[in-house]
């Protein structure tokens, strides 16, 4: 046996002896789920309700936590949030669903989702992923009639598209964003599980139709072999 197996036998049963297993070592976080958001900390509600009634109120009937992670406050000296290491910047990340009844492909479709972070004391950490104006979001152009918007617009109309929802931070809204793939491009890096395909891309206001881009660009679509 060599000296390398030796060491890492006799460290192994150290481990074992002062019951310091892999399993119970420190962790530098823990991710908790939460049944409700009720079952946080009152003040922690409460600051979460401030921040969505002062940023964005008219998403807030819409808006629906679908997990909530809370740091180990003994190590968060260890992770670095925001570029500041401080024990008291950071409390819960809660990520929300984006449902608007009729909007999504089918009626109660998930169209976007972002999360929202607060520090202990309730401060909001980072910006929030839906525009905080007084647009209304039942103006939102659903799924299918975004789709039509760009109906004349595609260079090989008969595949199948893709479409999601996408917050611009820059012009505070959302736009539908479309894609389809136009043809295979014949590359020497093609094999039986990586292809190349030219796609297009047709991005357009959410709320207003307005063609925003149209792009093409290549993409690699990997294969898994079985």
């Amino acid at each position: 046996m060599n000296k390398i197996a030796i060491f890492l036998l006799l460290f192994g049963l150290h481990l074992i002896v002062t019951g310091q297993t892999l399993s119970r070592l420190p962790e530098v976080y823990f991710n908790m789920e939460y049944d409700s958001f009720s079952q946080l900390p009152i003040t922690i509600q409460q600051a979460i309700n401030k921040i969505l009634d002062s940023n964005c109120p008219n998403y807030k009937p819409f808006i629906h936590p679908y997990e909530i992670i809370a740091l180990n406050p003994n190590n968060i000296d260890q992770i670095e949030i925001n570029h500041q290491k401080s024990k008291d910047k950071f409390g819960f990340k809660i990520k929300y669903n984006l449902i608007i009844p009729n909007k999504g492909y089918n009626e109660y479709d998930r169209i976007h989702f972002f999360h929202i972070s607060v520090s202990a004391d309730g401060s909001l950490l980072d910006s929030i992923a839906l525009p905080n104006n007084n647009i209304n979001p039942v103006k939102m152009l659903s799924y299918q009639q975004a789709l039509r918007k760009t109906s004349c617009r595609w260079i090989n109309p008969f595949r199948f598209k893709q479409g999601s929802l996408i917050f611009d931070k820059e012009h505070n809204t959302f736009f539908w964003s479309f894609s389809n793939n136009i043809r295979r491009i014949h590359s020497k890096e093609n094999s039986d599980y990586k292809k190349f395909w030219l796609r297009q891309t047709i991005t357009i206001d959410a709320f207003t139709g307005k063609l925003i881009s149209n792009n093409k660009h290549k993409i690699v679509v990997i294969c898994c072999l079985e």
